[in-house]
């Protein structure tokens, strides 16, 4: 891997910074935000891509089982906790937060399509 471009660079430090709320709000995203960063060292170490890209792809793993284990305990709290009687309101509350919960983690894995594996995989 060469060095990197300051257009690229700025992507990846974009992406950085806006894995921030990832981490500090939720805590969810510390584990896979930490192999991603131990994948860009030893694939700059070691000048290999598909250690990279084996990170790139747990990180989209984890998001795809925490944003749905996410839904899943969304939708069980709603209908077995929030809304014990039928009330015309569960199925609106129900679809508009798996929706919202959806977006942020389609979001996540958008920066990280764009902003972190492209610029990266750019630079061959």
């Amino acid at each position: 891997m060469n060095k990197l471009s300051p257009k690229n660079l700025s992507k990846i430090l974009l992406f950085s910074i806006l894995q921030i709320p990832f981490c500090l709000f939720l805590g969810i995203g510390i584990l896979p935000n930490l192999v991603l960063l131990v994948g860009f060292f030893r694939a700059k170490q070691n000048k290999k891509q598909n250690i990279l890209l084996s990170s790139i792809k747990f990180y989209k793993y984890y998001v795809y089982i925490v944003c749905s284990l996410t839904i899943l305990i969304s939708v069980s709290w709603t209908l077995l906790v929030k809304f014990q009687y039928w009330s015309p309101y569960v199925f609106g509350y129900v679809i508009g937060s798996s929706l919202m919960i959806f977006l942020f983690f389609a979001t996540s894995l958008m920066l990280l399509e764009f902003l972190f594996k492209r610029p990266l995989l750019e630079q061959k």
